[in-house]
Formats: C-alpha cells, sequence, structure tokens
C-alpha cells in the first residue's frame, strides 16, 4: 500500500481578512499566508474547506483563487496542511492583481545582495541605473536655460535675439511598466 504524502488542493478562499474570521469563526489562528483550499481527492469541497498555512520557497508569493497547489498534511494527517507548490501551472499562473509580483528568476539574471542591492545580468555588475524622473527633470531644466533661453549678441548690429527654433524636450522616456527606487 502506498501513503500519499501530497495532494492537489484549489484555492478558495486567499484574502488575509476572510481567511482571519473564517478562523475566528473555527476558533482557530491564523497565520501570515495561510488560506483555505478545496481537496477533491478527499472529499473536501466547499463548504468543508481545508486550513493551509504558507510553506512555498519563495518568500512571499500571493497565491490566487481558483490555482492548484501542492499541499502535504501537518497535523494528523487530514485537517491542517502546509502549500508547498504550484500544480498545473505551466503558462497558466498569472497575477490576477496589478499590485502582485511573480518573478521566474533564470540562471544569471537577478541577484541581490546582504545590503540589498540588486543586480541584473551579472553579480559583477557595476553600473548604476539611472532615475528616470529625476534625469528627465534635470534634461527638462537643462534645455529650458541653456537652450530655449540663451541670448544671441549680434555684435555689429547690436541686436540680441532669443533662438527662433526651440529644442523639444521628449514626453514619453519614463518607463511606465518597471519602476525603482
Amino acid at each position: 500500500m502506498t501513503n500519499i504524502t501530497k495532494y492537489i488542493a484549489i484555492a478558495k478562499i486567499v484574502d488575509p481578512t476572510a481567511v482571519q474570521a473564517r478562523c475566528v469563526t473555527e476558533g482557530g489562528v491564523a497565520h501570515k499566508g495561510a488560506i483555505y483550499c478545496e481537496i477533491p481527492e478527499m472529499g473536501y469541497v466547499m463548504p468543508n474547506l481545508i486550513y493551509c498555512r504558507y510553506g512555498l520557497s519563495i518568500p512571499y508569493l500571493r497565491v490566487q483563487v481558483g490555482w492548484k497547489l501542492l499541499v502535504e498534511p501537518t497535523v494528523d494527517g487530514e485537517r491542517r496542511f502546509f502549500y508547498t507548490g504550484l500544480a498545473d501551472c505551466a503558462d497558466a499562473v498569472t497575477p490576477a492583481s496589478t499590485d502582485q509580483m511573480l518573478i521566474q528568476l533564470l540562471s544569471q539574471v537577478i541577484y541581490a545582495d546582504t545590503t540589498g542591492i540588486m543586480y541584473l545580468s551579472s553579480k559583477t555588475a557595476t553600473e548604476p541605473f539611472v532615475l528616470g524622473t529625476k534625469l528627465k527633470t534635470y534634461l527638462d531644466t537643462y534645455i529650458d536655460t541653456r537652450f530655449n533661453t540663451h541670448i544671441h549678441n549680434d555684435p555689429v548690429s547690436g541686436v540680441t535675439t532669443a533662438p527662433t527654433v526651440m529644442a523639444t524636450k521628449p514626453t514619453d522616456i519614463l518607463s511606465i511598466k518597471i519602476k525603482g527606487e
């Protein structure tokens, strides 16, 4: 006889407030990242859900309703579980909200050191990234003060004139998809 140690579960209650409320109703304690799942193989389907604590190797991934998870029992084999992985998710796990971060790491792409500095492409990268808003503000000011308002003095006629063709400033150079600090 084979002992099953992992099951496929389906996330059903993932909002921390709703998880907390259900835990209080059931007389339990909610843990950070905990959710409630169905485990159809064991006969646990809505409204009989299983409390699952966070056990993924990713520091924090906000699981969405409907995601399939690998779960394994922690107490008595039937009532409390850890979710430890994603199942059936090749090309199917997509963030459902704009404030979720899902990172898929590839070899030698993103590194972080103990001081919190992130390196893209190589651990030995030394070229710093530029802060877009600060650079744009500097360039806009520089263009306005150096090019668009400078004066031409004609020593023969004594006439002073401003430029007749103004330098144009880019308006769409700031990324809308990549942000940093």
